[in-house]
């Protein structure tokens, strides 16, 4: 059985605005907030905040505290890359922007 992964059906475009490409670098500039970012993917690009945190720390080399994880998700909040909202007293992490990127290697 095939899961739709919040990637698909997106609009994927080209960043070629240097400004925002340098965002989106900054907003994944750590190995946490990549984890989160596919975290998010694999449920649906919507969680719980303290879910979030739980399903990242299943892996020891991500675990973290939970203010800790509050501050990444705050910085891929500033980065444009998912919206943080407080429902019924708790955090909601939303992905904003999925994020691949392409590299081009030129031979000499």
């Amino acid at each position: 059985m095939h899961m739709k992964s919040a990637a698909e059906g997106m609009n994927w475009r080209e960043a070629t605005d240097p400004s925002e490409a340098s965002l989106v670098c900054e907003g994944l500039a750590h190995p946490f907030r990549i984890k989160a970012l596919q975290v998010l993917r694999e449920h649906g690009g919507k969680m719980k905040l303290y879910d979030l945190f739980k399903e990242c720390n299943k892996e020891e080399e991500y675990g973290q505290q939970f203010g800790v994880v509050k501050g990444h998700v705050e910085k891929m909040r500033i980065c444009g890359l998912v919206d943080l909202v407080k429902e019924r007293g708790k955090y909601t992490v939303i992905l904003k922007k999925d994020v691949k990127i392409l590299v081009k290697n030129y031979e000499r």
